[in-house]
């Protein structure tokens, strides 16, 4: 049984017994009872013949008659028979006679069993005759089924003040009205609006992931990016972070809102603890964020691993040249040696940058011939001619 329809259907022991003869209340008592407690066909056919009986008996009753019929609707909906429990409600809610309590109470149950089967349109005419019937303001319940039949239809804009207004009379934060007044506001494109409610849900419901992650891609859409780094750096420290392109997505977000050290922390830390596959693209990630933080010793390492791991020329080349920044002469040589013996691979201007590389690394580390060597190789290519052959100059000054 839908839970909503038991919440709506009138209970046989909220009616006054004033209102009907003891004789038809406790008569439905007895069905309702059994009916709470009935587990197969057998028990709910003797329950469909006792509800038969006591609407023959009721004939010119229209409070009974109706409770008769919702009770009925309640055990075809209990036997997955939903037209059967339409029909019910129906002949319930057209009973001439009833007071407007009564007639209220069977429309919102008819209205959420349409709207249960995608009848959308007869649930918002049944909803909108209810409250503009009201003379008080209708519960937050009437008014997200409300909302929800106009979202059923794609009317989000007409839907979306029922929604919001549920929302606000809610005593608790009840997380489908937040999610729903979200959904429509990003459907209707307002975003700053629909982080109101992601804000809300994030709040209420933060133990929820989702929620974080809806947060920080609200505010990247919007161009927030320090809100949007603060929200997902917050995710990671909950542990809310599994899968790669959500500890990408943070590193990049922490490092366009200027803080690439932590980038490098937290990547290096998810790398570690196995949180996500050190692939290409997070190791680049990784090595740049140490480069803009200016942590060299550590963006070397991963240079290295790069370089050792990929083999891409280009990497060796930077590697080579940060190396040399650093002033470690002997693993300089060793990157441009690695590089030279497989010159096939390099393009013109790496080929270039190598050998000018290997010749002053070769002069700082005593080995001038060699460095002459290399240098004049360099010379020869015309982009690194005057740098080439001013280091060799510099280098003849030197010897005398």
């Amino acid at each position: 049984m839908n839970k909503l329809v038991l919440i709506l259907l009138l209970s046989v022991s909220m009616i006054s017994v004033a209102a009907i003869s003891p004789r038809t209340y406790n008569a439905l008592n007895d069905l309702q009872e059994a009916l709470s407690l009935a587990v197969d066909n057998k028990q709910y056919s003797e329950i469909e013949s006792g509800i038969e009986e006591l609407l023959n008996g009721l004939q010119g009753n229209a409070l009974g008659q109706a409770l008769a019929l919702q009770l009925q609707a309640q055990l075809k909906d209990a036997q997955g028979e939903p037209k059967e429990a339409l029909s019910s409600l129906k002949k319930a809610y057209a009973l001439k006679g009833l007071d407007t309590s009564t007639k209220a109470q069977i429309g919102t149950s008819l209205a959420y069993m349409y709207f249960s089967q995608g009848d959308y349109s007869n649930a918002i005419l049944i909803l909108e005759s209810y409250i503009k019937g009201l003379k008080k303001e209708p519960s937050g319940t009437i008014l997200a089924l409300t909302a929800m039949s106009y979202f059923g239809l794609d009317d989000y804009s007409t839907g979306l003040p029922y929604i919001e207004k549920a929302c606000e009379i809610s005593v608790k934060p009840n997380e489908s009205w937040l999610v729903n007044a979200f959904a429509a506001n990003y459907k209707l494109n307002d975003l700053k609006r629909a982080i109101y409610y992601t804000n809300s849900l994030v709040l209420n419901f933060p133990e929820k992931p989702e929620y974080w992650l809806q947060k920080t891609g609200l505010h990247q859409s919007l161009e927030e990016y320090e809100k949007a780094a603060l929200s997902s750096s917050l995710s990671n420290q909950q542990g809310y972070l599994t899968k790669e392109s959500e500890f990408f997505n943070l590193g990049v977000l922490m490092a366009s809102a200027g803080a690439p050290y932590e980038v490098a922390v937290t990547l290096e830390r998810a790398i570690d603890l196995s949180l996500i596959e050190s692939s290409e693209k997070v190791e680049r990630l990784l090595m740049q964020a140490w480069v803009q933080s200016k942590e060299m010793p550590s963006a070397i390492k991963s240079l290295r691993a790069i370089y050792i791991k990929y083999n891409i020329p280009k990497d060796g080349v930077l590697l080579a040249n940060y190396l040399m920044d650093a002033e470690l002469w002997v693993d300089a040589l060793s990157v441009t040696g690695k590089l030279i013996k497989a010159k096939e691979a390099l393009t013109e201007k790496q080929l270039g940058a190598v050998l000018l590389m290997s010749g002053v690394s070769h002069y700082r580390n005593g080995s001038i011939q060699t460095a002459l060597v290399d240098l004049g190789k360099a010379s020869g290519l015309a982009e690194f001619s005057n740098q080439a052959k001013s280091w060799m100059n510099y280098i003849k000054q030197m010897q005398g």
